[in-house]
């Protein structure tokens, strides 16, 4: 097969169902016209789609009239064999949603220092407090008495 009819066979399909543009179904008619094994193609694909559209069968009505009820019957006996969850999938949920709340309460990280009391203190903290204990007082002591002036 030459490269033309490669490429023009590649718009067999769209030329048998009209979906082609102006410009690329005269391309394929003409190429139709000259080559005569892409042409015996078209026909064969031509009478194979014309097979298909012949097959097509019509429901027949009582079936059609059954077909509803039988539907039907087959959702409702598979939606009642379905189990509601289980306890495993319960206890793991309950198990999820107290660590999650936990979380919440006691997940505040670390507090600050002045909630915390002396003796839960570390050394070097509870030093640098009574150093600070002092000197905060001296401080309010001398801002207390400034004469303004």
């Amino acid at each position: 097969m030459k490269d033309a009819c490669k490429s023009i066979g590649h718009h067999f399909l769209e030329h048998l169902y009209g979906e082609l543009d102006e410009f690329t179904e005269r391309r394929v008619v003409q190429h139709l016209a000259e080559c005569k094994k892409c042409g015996e193609e078209i026909r064969e694909w031509k009478a194979t789609l014309d097979l298909i559209d012949a097959s097509t069968l019509e429901p027949d009505e009582e079936l059609s009239e059954q077909f509803s009820p039988i539907v039907l019957s087959i959702i409702q006996r598979r939606m009642s064999d379905r189990r509601g969850p289980t306890w495993a999938t319960t206890a793991a949920a309950a198990c999820l949603a107290m660590a999650f709340l936990a979380q919440i309460h006691f997940g505040e990280g670390p507090r600050p220092v002045e909630t915390l009391h002396r003796e839960s203190m570390p050394p070097v903290v509870s030093q640098v407090r009574e150093m600070e204990d002092p000197l905060l007082e001296q401080v309010a002591m001398k801002t207390r008495f400034v004469p303004f002036g």
